[in-house]
């Protein structure tokens, strides 16, 4: 399939007008001009090239070289790149309040908000309304149920970034970030490449979830060995998929990433990460947590308005050590208990396995 330099022209022939970005002088050209096709709804001020033009010829030669199967994937996959086109917007960086409000719903996270929130600060102290939103790539480590992950989720729904989530646990293959080479029949694009590809940004968010459980003993690939590169930013701008051979320029990705405990990540991997002990919530903690998760509950639902507000030490009680998501679930449930015993008042046995009905130790928090 030729591609020439005429076809490429309409989605490419744009000059660079800046440089910037917060943890790199040297990170590619930002645009003030319109998102490339597939991207007119996204419209933020700045962009970035996210791989050039000779780059994209290299990689349709290398297309042609292959089998008929695995050239027709992949020139299927450069195509559809070239329609989108090489250039992206930034999602821009909230303000510093927003992030540190997430404080109310996760009181035990606090040192990992005062760090994004310190970050963004900087940004917009340099870009003001039109800094990219960016951080160092973060690991969150704590016990089974503290709520690492459902924290990475709402974290990003409150940053406005685009969600991608993997789980190394589940996926044992270095491929998974990296693809896999066209030569072999299951060959693909890994995730790193498909956020950047179909995305409208050039910093997606990117959830690595139980990294701690990737190394396996049956495993012939190192599902974390493309983390090295993508994680240090001069290595991340010509990041190159096993399946597209293109390199791209990644080095915009937020990274987040959990692990119950650090043991079996290597350090050279830590080194790359800013490393967060998160805790169970004290006793105060969980208090405040869940009159914000109760609170929320009765604003947000059709029932909510018809419960009393508030809950008793007993209940403070039945919800220690657990998530924000696990308060939510007990939260209704116990509601819905309330309601079967015609109260509208909640009671420490509507948080039992059983919900036998007992009004003990029912002492209410002011």
């Amino acid at each position: 399939m030729a591609f020439t330099s005429a076809r490429r022209a309409q989605y490419a022939n744009r000059s660079p007008v800046a440089l910037m970005d917060p943890f790199n002088t040297d990170q590619g050209h930002l645009m003030d001009e319109e998102p490339g096709p597939g991207f007119d709804s996204y419209q933020q001020p700045q962009q970035v090239a996210l791989f050039n033009e000779d780059d994209l010829d290299k990689a349709f030669v290398y297309a042609n070289s292959l089998d008929d199967s695995a050239r027709n994937r992949l020139e299927s996959i450069l195509s559809r790149l070239n329609e989108l086109g090489r250039f992206r917007s930034f999602t821009p960086a909230v303000a510093p309040e927003e992030v540190l409000a997430l404080k109310q719903t996760f009181p035990n996270f606090s040192e990992v908000l005062d760090e994004i929130a310190a970050h963004i600060a900087l940004a917009k102290l340099a870009g003001e309304d039109k800094a990219p939103l960016a951080f160092p790539p973060i690991l969150l480590v704590g016990p089974p149920g503290v709520g690492k992950t459902y924290f990475a989720q709402q974290l990003c729904e409150t940053l406005g970034a685009h969600f991608n989530e993997t789980s190394l646990n589940s996926n044992s293959a270095g491929f998974i970030l990296s693809g896999l080479d066209m030569g072999w029949s299951s060959g693909k694009p890994g995730l790193v490449f498909r956020a950047l590809m179909e995305g409208p940004v050039a910093n997606p968010f990117i959830l690595l979830d139980e990294i701690d459980k990737a190394n396996k003993p049956d495993s012939t690939y190192d599902p974390l060995g493309p983390l090295y590169g993508l994680l240090e930013s001069n290595m991340a701008k010509r990041f190159r998929d096993e399946a597209s051979t293109l390199p791209m320029d990644a080095s915009h990705i937020l990274w987040v990433a959990t692990a119950n405990d650090v043991d079996s990540i290597p350090e050279p991997l830590l080194s790359r990460m800013t490393v967060f002990e998160i805790p169970f919530p004290s006793v105060e903690q969980t208090a405040t947590l869940a009159y914000t998760v109760w609170r929320k509950l009765r604003q947000n639902t059709a029932w909510g308005p018809h419960m009393h507000e508030k809950i008793s030490d007993g209940i403070i009680e039945c919800l220690k050590e657990k998530s924000p998501r696990d308060m939510t679930r007990l939260f209704i449930r116990a509601a819905g208990r309330a309601i079967m015993n015609k109260r509208h008042i909640l009671n420490p046995v509507d948080f039992s396995i059983d919900g036998t009905e007992d009004s003990r130790n029912t002492v209410f928090r002011p």
